[in-house]
């Protein structure tokens, strides 16, 4: 189980980031720690890596990008968004976490919810209180440099539907989901997040609403219903209707033709407005 903090920075240098990762630092002042001769005093054990960045030191790659695109200029610009992914002490022994394999993880992550991002990932394996909980620093630029396939993301309506729909799941239990259980409640994160965070939600779920789903996972091949206004999934290029309204229509004409059927049979030899 693990914590997760987001911290936006104005910083327009890049490079503190890297040092802060890099070298010692005092947790409450935030400034670097000096050994005897005013030098800084590097950190004795750290994990880090660089994505998307071309070979080049994350600073000047984000510099660089900022300059090309004219992105990131002012002074009110966030430039950077720095997580900080903690992970529970107990993961050590319990589960058999390194400091190599929470880099991993943290590497995974960052591909993951933050493609086309120049990134730096750095893992420490102990926190500033000597917990032993190890953690993993991700620090973004702000600017995305690659085009990425569009991730499904609800507003705020569609939102609070998957939220509705959420207590359907089987897992889900007053806010929590028990599938992330690991001998304390974990927050159902599909409950609290505007993306489609959860691959059983998707899988098992997210059917129970046909037009949600339409408008989520298939924005190319839906088509709006022209009785209520919703999007769904037709399943042939001659749907008009989604499968509630297609229902409704189909008894509004059985009614109509019903409706005619009785006037002809009792109104023989009378003449029929036109």
């Amino acid at each position: 189980m693990a914590t997760f903090k987001h911290i936006s920075s104005k910083n327009a240098d890049y490079g503190a980031a890297e040092q802060y990762l890099t070298f010692e630092h005092d947790e409450f002042t935030m400034k670097p720690t000096l050994d005897g001769n005013g030098r800084l005093l590097p950190r004795d054990d750290y994990r880090i890596s660089s994505l998307n960045c071309g070979g080049e030191d994350f600073a000047i790659a984000c510099m660089r990008s900022n300059l090309k695109y004219g992105k990131n200029q002012k002074r009110e610009d966030v430039k950077s968004h720095h997580y900080i992914i903690s992970f529970d002490p107990r993961d050590a022994q319990d589960n058999g976490l390194t400091v190599d394999r929470a880099q991993q993880l943290g590497e995974q992550f960052c591909k993951e919810h933050f493609p086309g991002h120049q990134a730096l990932v750095c893992t420490h394996p102990d926190g500033h209180n000597h917990s032993g909980n190890i953690h993993v620093h991700i620090v973004i630029n702000s600017l995305r440099i690659a085009e990425v396939p569009l991730l499904p993301y609800m507003d705020y309506r569609q939102y609070r539907a998957a939220c509705r729909l959420v207590h359907e799941c089987c897992n889900y239990d007053n806010g929590n989901c028990i599938a992330l259980d690991n001998g304390e409640p974990c927050v159902c994160v599909q409950s609290i997040s505007y993306s489609l965070m959860c691959r059983w939600f998707i899988a098992a779920v997210l059917p129970l609403d046909g037009k949600l789903e339409a408008a989520l996972l298939h924005r190319a091949d839906r088509k709006r219903c022209t009785e209520c206004g919703g999007y769904f999934l037709p399943k042939s290029n001659r749907g008009k209707y989604c499968p509630d309204c297609a229902a409704k229509v189909r008894r509004r004409k059985e009614a109509e033709r019903q409706r005619k059927r009785y006037h002809l049979s009792t109104h023989l030899g009378y003449e029929r407005s036109p």
